[in-house]
């Protein structure tokens, strides 16, 4: 027992400070007025029929009455096709008021607009492949031939279209939207971190959707600390996704995020790989 608790007594205040604490769960502690982080992250998904490759790049100020705004730059590729791409910017802030917090635990609200400047070609990716079609003009004559062999292409096409994924929910790429964020975020400990997410999407055009994103983190030494992160949509057909992280802080200013796992559900990633770099100054 005292094998196991030793390490997470040596831990150090290097775990203290809050604002983008995990991969994909926010926690509700803004930056400090006059304080800047930069983020630089990548991710890596593969589904059933495709895999996609994202890097993003965000750049966040502190603000007096507890205000945090941001900017992020991002670009997702479909892995097999890079010329299939979307690039979006998006504008954010977050709002953690002195009032919200009781004691160790701490509520903010966070919003940011998705601006897509390039979309990909289909939310549907095929990844460029052309779908064989059968020559029905030979049959034109036989109004029941000719008829069937188009029923015949569409279903092929429609079978082929079904196969690839299709991002909804609250996972979009490549289309304008915007999204709320209820935080809540509990120090159990002086070493051990909870936090959750309401999450509400509105794409342009499209019907709102809902979803959530829950995260736990163990501080285990000085500058490590190990965690869980999950994702996903409250509609029962959507797309869940689990995580394992890891979080390494040699400086207070300094800390690299790593996580891995795969998805839960049909719908879901087989694998997913995500980094983050971040830099406070």
């Amino acid at each position: 027992m005292r094998k196991l608790i030793l390490p997470i007594s040596l831990a150090s205040p290097l775990f203290a400070h809050h604002g983008q604490d995990f991969l994909v769960t926010l926690d509700a502690a803004p930056l400090a007025s006059g304080e800047f982080l930069s983020l630089t992250r990548t991710e890596f998904t593969s589904y059933q029929s495709e895999e996609e490759f994202g890097v993003s790049q965000s750049l966040l100020a502190g603000l007096p009455g507890d205000l945090s705004i941001g900017a992020t730059f991002l670009l997702t590729n479909n892995a097999e096709d890079f010329s299939d791409n979307a690039l979006a910017l998006s504008p954010s802030i977050q709002w953690s008021p002195e009032f919200s917090r009781i004691g160790s635990l701490s509520f903010s609200l966070s919003g940011a607009w998705e601006f897509a400047l390039r979309e990909q070609d289909s939310h549907h990716h095929d990844h460029g492949e052309e779908i064989p079609v059968d020559d029905c003009s030979a049959l034109i004559g036989i109004p029941h031939l000719y008829q069937a062999c188009l029923a015949a292409n569409e279903n092929r096409q429609n079978h082929t279209h079904d196969e690839s994924h299709d991002h909804g929910g609250i996972h979009r790429h490549g289309q304008s939207h915007g999204t709320l964020r209820l935080i809540a975020d509990w120090d159990a400990t002086d070493h051990f971190k909870i936090a959750g997410n309401l999450i509400a999407v509105f794409p342009e055009g499209d019907s709102p959707a809902f979803g959530y994103a829950l995260a736990m983190r163990q501080e285990v030494t000085s500058w490590l600390a190990l965690g869980l992160e999950g994702t996903g949509d409250f509609d029962s057909g959507g797309e869940h996704l689990a995580l394992a992280t890891a979080t390494f802080r040699p400086t207070h200013h300094h800390t690299l995020l790593i996580g891995a796992g795969t998805g839960l559900g049909d719908e879901s990633a087989e694998l997913s790989l995500h980094t983050s770099f971040n830099w406070r100054f």
